[in-house]
């Protein structure tokens, strides 16, 4: 069981309401142009138009999600590779992350399959999976592919996290927010910044882990 702990910072314990209102702005400013509310957007988009603007969204936030993360100093990267579960979340993170690079290093976005749950050749050379809700019937089998790899795992169902996954978005109040795993970030070697806790949802701690402080 996870006990939940709305946004913690490791530095500092804890943040006050106002400094949480600031997360909230410093959001904003660092999104790319794609984030809207979805109110804006139910009532210009049909379905399938909705969920290509939420994965466009969703898309930009693991542009930045990069830029907050550090992975082990002994994996030399030359570049990210963003692997995604979901036909239609990959054709969109393909738009999105065209031409950008985060760190100084391009960033190539691959579609995992099915397929590539057999052979994990291609999935363990990822720097971050994402798993659609498309997939989401299959995130345990995946999570435990990745599992001890400093692979960022990011994914969209209720069971994300319990079943080991670092970053999951949820809607909430019409906009995409996200939860943080800091015990499956440490297991994979991966540091998430401060700046980027403070702009989640919740941070999840083991009440073992809790006990510590």
């Amino acid at each position: 069981m996870f006990k939940t702990v709305d946004n913690i910072i490791t530095e500092s314990g804890g943040l006050s309401r106002r400094f949480r209102n600031l997360g909230g702005a410093i959001l904003l400013l660092f999104l790319l142009p794609v984030f809207f509310t979805w109110g804006q957007a139910i009532s210009h988009f049909n379905n399938e138009e909705l969920l290509k603007r939420e994965y466009e969204v969703k898309a930009a936030f693991i542009y930045n999600f990069l830029k907050f993360v550090s992975y082990p100093e002994e994996q030399d990267q030359k570049k990210y590779v963003v692997g995604v579960y979901g036909k239609l979340a990959g054709q969109v993170s393909s738009q999105v992350f065209s031409g950008k690079t985060a760190n100084n290093l391009p960033i190539e976005v691959i579609e995992l399959k099915s397929l590539d749950l057999k052979d994990s050749k291609r999935t363990q050379n990822c720097s971050v999976v994402y798993i659609s809700m498309e997939y989401a019937g299959q995130q345990k089998e995946i999570l435990g592919q990745i599992k001890g790899k400093s692979i960022l795992s990011i994914g969209e169902d209720a069971s994300f996290m319990r079943e080991g996954g670092i970053i999951n978005f949820l809607i909430e109040d019409k906009k995409v927010r996200f939860d943080i795993n800091l015990d499956a970030a440490e297991e994979a070697k991966i540091e998430i910044r401060a700046k980027l806790l403070r702009l989640a949802r919740k941070v999840y701690y083991k009440q073992k882990e809790q006990k510590q402080n």
